[in-house]
């Protein structure tokens, strides 16, 4: 069975998604998008249902994903909840987590990019890619970052 890299952009609000063959090539991008004014715990769910969904079609061998970082109290608790959900979910996969900023400097070449400014990195490696919004572009950075790491890609 083929086993594939997810690359996770995690966030309460909107979850990017990449994932990948074992040879760097994009296979699929999505996102979860959460509806406004879900609890907290509906959010979780909603994002856990999805996750468990993708896991199911695509066995993944490892999943990368942006670490967390801390700004605001309550901005910084929401996503560690999703960070639990997810790492929980792939308890039994290979983990790699990756901060912020390595993500940009490794794959857009300095640490301090704006989103929109990786996105355009991100645009420029996969043309014909038409991605719905900066989730999606930066869960293919984290995945980008990866494999740029790995040696699998310049």
């Amino acid at each position: 069975m083929e086993k594939y890299i997810y690359a996770l952009d995690l966030s309460l609000s909107r979850t990017g998604i990449a994932i990948f063959r074992d040879d760097g090539e994009l296979l699929f991008v999505t996102h979860i998008d959460t509806k406004l004014g879900e609890t907290h715990q509906g959010k979780l769910k909603l994002i856990a249902e999805k996750l468990l969904e993708l896991k199911e079609k695509y066995s993944p061998k490892i999943v990368v994903i942006e670490k967390g970082f801390y700004r605001f109290a309550a901005s910084t608790e929401a996503v560690f909840k999703v960070h639990g959900v997810a790492q929980f979910l792939f308890w039994d996969v290979e983990q790699v987590l990756y901060a912020p900023t390595t993500v940009k400097k490794i794959v857009g070449g300095k640490g301090n990019m704006t989103k929109d400014e990786i996105r355009e990195v991100v645009s420029k490696r996969f043309p014909t890619i038409n991605f719905a919004n900066n989730d999606e572009s930066d869960a293919v950075s984290v995945g980008l970052c990866f494999f740029i790491k790995e040696g699998f890609l310049k």
